[in-house]
Order: structure tokens, then C-alpha cells, then sequence
């Protein structure tokens, strides 16, 4: 039950950061800043206590990190590039739709970790899985953002 309301309060947590962009004149200040740090509170705290008793194996769980992790590369990318934070309108909806997806894959049976498995491997396979998805998240709302883009100058 824990994890249902971590996971609507996650999801509440991204809705203001989603509508932001749509203000009259959206720019990259306080507000943004602001509304991007809660939107990333969210899925933290949801991965704080589900992780607490170990690592978690489920497609829920690994849904989460991985918007947590592309909120994060978000967040970097709009810090160093000028134009960054304009993948906004399209980023946090489709992260909506990914918490949606991780809400309700909460109950799913999740698969234990292997003991026997050298810890040092598992954690460098998490990490590249995470470094993959997340690249793969941002790529492809920046090529959508593209096709957009060309689509209305034609």
C-alpha cells in the first residue's frame, strides 16, 4: 500500500513541472528550477523506501529509476546547454506515462537477486542498463523535438 501512494504522490510530483512549460512565457528560471527538483523529489523518495531493504528487481522499480535517472540527465543538460530545457513539453509527459506504466506493474512478482552473481558485475550492468535507457529517453524525445520542428516549418 506504501508503494501505491509513493508512487501517485511521485506522480502528483511531475504534474506541475509537466504544465510549466505551457505558462505564457515559459523560460529556464526560478520556477523551473524549482518545479524540476520537486518533479525529481518524487521518484527519489519512491526509490529511497523501496530500495531500503535491497535491491529491487521489478519492472515497476527499474521504471522508476529510470525516470528518476532521465530527470537527472534533464536537469544537467538544461544547467550546460542554453536550449535544453525547450525538450521539456514533450519529456515530462512521456514520464508521466512511464509512472503511470510503473504504478501499475507495483504488484507484479519481481524475481530475486541472484546470490552467486559477483556483486561488482551486477552493479556495472545496472549502471550501463541505466546509462542506456536513459540516453535512449533523451535521444528520443530530442529526435521527436526534431521532427516536430521540421514538420512545422514546412
Amino acid at each position: 500500500m506504501i508503494n501505491l501512494t509513493l508512487s501517485l504522490s511521485a506522480i502528483a510530483a511531475l504534474l506541475p513541472a509537466t504544465l510549466l512549460p505551457f505558462r505564457r512565457t515559459p523560460d529556464r528560471d526560478f520556477i523551473f528550477w524549482i518545479l524540476l527538483a520537486v518533479a525529481a523529489v518524487g521518484p527519489a523518495l519512491w526509490i529511497w523506501v523501496s530500495f531500503a531493504p535491497g535491491w529491487r528487481t521489478g519492472l515497476a522499480a527499474s521504471l522508476w529509476v529510470t525516470v528518476l535517472a532521465s530527470l537527472v540527465l534533464f536537469a544537467i543538460l538544461s544547467a550546460m546547454m542554453r536550449d535544453a530545457w525547450r525538450l521539456a513539453p514533450l519529456l515530462f509527459p512521456y514520464l508521466i506515462v512511464i509512472s503511470v506504466f510503473a504504478t501499475v506493474w507495483l504488484q507484479q512478482p519481481e524475481r530475486p537477486l541472484q546470490a552467486e552473481a559477483p556483486s561488482a558485475w551486477i552493479v556495472f550492468h545496472i549502471a550501463v542498463s541505466l546509462a542506456t535507457y536513459v540516453l535512449l529517453t533523451i535521444g528520443a524525445i530530442a529526435g521527436l523535438a526534431v521532427m516536430l520542428q521540421e514538420r512545422a516549418l514546412k
